[in-house]
Order: C-alpha cells, then structure tokens, then sequence
C-alpha cells in the first residue's frame, strides 16, 4: 500500500491541500531517516549528529513554508493560532455555500454540486450529482477527453451553450433543481462574467458566495430532454481529438492550441483578424460522425462570409455550411449534420466581404459527434440510439 502512495503522489500528486496522502508515508519516511542516520552513526558519529541536525533544520524549515502556504491558499490563519469551535471560521468557503444552499433545498430533492465532500454531506436527505466524477459514476467512467483536467477531475465547463456534451446531457436528463459550481470556474469559461443563463437556458442565476454560484432550474421546460444517445455528444474539434491544427496554413502545437485557440474548448474565446481571411484547419487522430455544429461570435467589425466544411476520406462526402455575418451584429450558428457520414478534417474559412480588414472575437466552435468509446459506453448504460 505504502508503494502504490509513493507513486501515486510521486506521478499525480497530492490535490487535498494538506497533503493528506502524504501523511501515511511520514512515519515510514521518518523510520527510513532514523535507520540511515542510525547506520551512519556506526562509521561516523559526528557526521551522523551534523547530518540529524540539518533533517531536523529541514523539517522546521518546510512545516514553517507549509504553514505560510496554508494560510496564503485559504486565505485565513492555521486552525492552531486562532482555536474556534465556529464552523465558519472552520469550514470557511464550503460553509458559506452551506448557507446559500439550505434554503432553497428540501428532502429528496437533487443537486448538481461540482464536488464532494462537505457540503453534499451536510444537506441531509439531498441527493447530489457530483459534476467532478468523483462520485458519480457515469461522470467518471465517460471517455471523452474534451474537458479541463483539474487536479481533482474533470471539469465540463458551463456556459451559454445548450446542454449538448454528453455529461451535460446526462445532468439535464437527471433534472437536477440547482446547479451549484465554483465562481472562479464560471469566470474562466464566461470572459470573466457570471452569465444570467447557462444550458441554454435551462438554468438562471439564483445566488452567489465569495466562491460559488447557484443556478436554479428555470420554467423552460426540460422534462423532455432526450435520453437517446444521439444527444450524448463531445466536441470533436477540442485539441485532446487533434491529430493536427493549422491556422491561415501555420502548424500549431497541439499542446499549445488550448492556449492559442480557447474557442476550441472553453467560452472565453480568441480575436480573428481577417487581412482580408483567416482559416482554421483541424485534422482527427480518429474520425467519427458529427451530429451538429455549433459556432458563437461577437459582432464582427465588418460584414464576414464564413464557411464550414467537413470532410472524410470519401470523396464526395464532405458537409460545407455557409453565412454572412452582417457587421455590428454578434451570431450563433448551430446547425444540424449528417451523422451518417464520418468527419475527419474540420475547416473553417472567413474572410471579408469587402476585402478590407475586419476583425472578431470567436468565442466556440463545437463540432459535436461520437466516437466510438462513447457509442459504446452509452450502450453500457442503456442509453440506445
């Protein structure tokens, strides 16, 4: 067991601040440090003394570090200096949630809160929905790989898009009345905003703390959300799926596309200068059918002719959708594809229609289909085509 917590901490490492993995090892660390110090001592007494003082120099060193990292993190002092018996001196941000969310709950109700842990706990006869994965299972057990990787899950960031990711799919058809998810989350997926809506409308700001969020289930009916796995989708422009990007035919890194082209995954987007064009080309390690496309903008600074093509190795099989974004005027598409036929290279093509410089903020580009690990594990779970 002792082995398995060496690497696991060594390889993922410890995301409980507090290092409540390494915990176990320290006594075995500390027996190591003794027998070696003790086997030193035989040879060499005073060397043994020299090196036991610099440990002990060592340890008061790092605890002091820690202690400072502790309190720097959560912002408040270490539990030792200030002894309380206050549980919102003890339980700082998960306690104020706790307070936000009571009362709007009651028994038998379920929640959609993106952790475990405290909270959940604490709501007595509520059932939660745990958006990390950490306790649910479909959550965890999905194989899609087009979310952000924390150092506690996975996180599926929510948006103004309607609810067509496969876990968002599975939250809407669980129809959970709250949806309670980390401010600093929201900020970073919405341009640093707290959007009134999310799922398209499904859920409306209710609240917030100094660290979460709440949104209530809104009037818009959901109730016939459709289980059918054709709803259950991923994005299959996200990086993760990429065998290759090119924009305006330059070669990006694909671990560097996250950063350069936030449209691909998350809502804060990116600025597309067209001098007169602009082209994004991504190729698929693995093809697979898409069923929708979905792009948002901000309003471009001159009218702007887009198109989309999707193509396969058939030939004659690739799906193109165009339109005019009139200047002034911010746009969505979202437009249904032929699943039948097999995507693998996405391009996308602006260019002015006047030929002078126009420019825009794009904000998401979703191409959302199956691959086949997905297929399968929505057949797992029963949830049939």
């Amino acid at each position: 067991m002792l082995v398995v917590l060496f690497i696991y901490v060594g390889v993922v490492g410890d995301w409980m601040f507090g290092f409540r993995f390494v915990v176990p090892l320290l006594a075995p660390l500390a027996l190591l440090c003794g027998v070696g110090v003790g086997m030193i001592e035989r040879r060499r007494r005073r060397a043994s003394w020299v090196i036991a003082a610099a440990m002990g120099v060592w340890a008061l060193v790092g605890a002091a570090q820690f202690e400072a990292r502790y309190e720097a993190s959560l912002n408040k002092v270490a539990f030792w200096k200030a002894p309380s018996t206050d549980p919102a001196l003890r339980f700082g941000e998960y306690f104020e949630a706790l307070q936000a969310i009571v009362p709007l709950v009651e028994p038998g109700m379920l929640i959609a809160y993106h952790e475990a842990g405290f909270v959940p706990f604490m709501l007595e006869g509520v059932e939660n929905l745990d958006m990390l994965g950490l306790t649910s299972r479909f959550v965890a057990g999905v194989p899609t790989q087009d979310a952000v990787f924390t150092d506690v899950g996975r996180y599926y960031p929510l948006s103004f898009e309607p609810a067509h990711h496969a876990v968002h799919a599975y939250m809407l058809a669980r129809r959970p009345a709250l949806i309670v998810v980390r401010k600093s989350w929201m900020l970073t997926a919405n341009r640093g905003q707290l959007i009134p809506e999310i799922l398209g409308g499904a859920y409306s700001f209710e609240r917030e703390t100094r660290t979460f969020v709440i949104y209530r289930r809104t009037a818009r009916r959901i109730d016939d959300a459709p289980p059918r796995a054709e709803r259950y989708l991923e994005n299959l422009a996200h990086p993760a799926y990429a065998r290759r990007i090119a924009v305006n035919d330059r070669p990006v890194e694909i671990h560097a596309a996250e950063e350069q082209l936030p449209s691909l995954w998350q809502g804060g987007g990116h600025h597309v200068l067209l001098d007169p064009a602009w082209a994004l080309r991504v190729e698929l390690r693995d093809g697979a059918p898409a069923h929708e496309l979905y792009l948002q903008g901000d309003a471009p600074s001159g009218d702007v002719h887009v198109e989309v093509t999707l193509s396969g190795r058939a030939a004659g099989a690739a799906q193109r959708f165009d339109r005019i974004l009139a200047a002034g005027q911010p746009w969505t598409v979202s437009h249904g594809l032929d699943a039948r036929q097999t995507v693998e290279t996405i391009e996308i093509r602006a260019w002015s229609v006047t030929g002078a410089p126009a420019r825009f903020r794009l904000v998401a580009v979703r191409v959302m289909g199956q691959r086949e690990p997905l297929r399968t594990y929505l057949a797992k779970h029963g949830i049939q085509p």
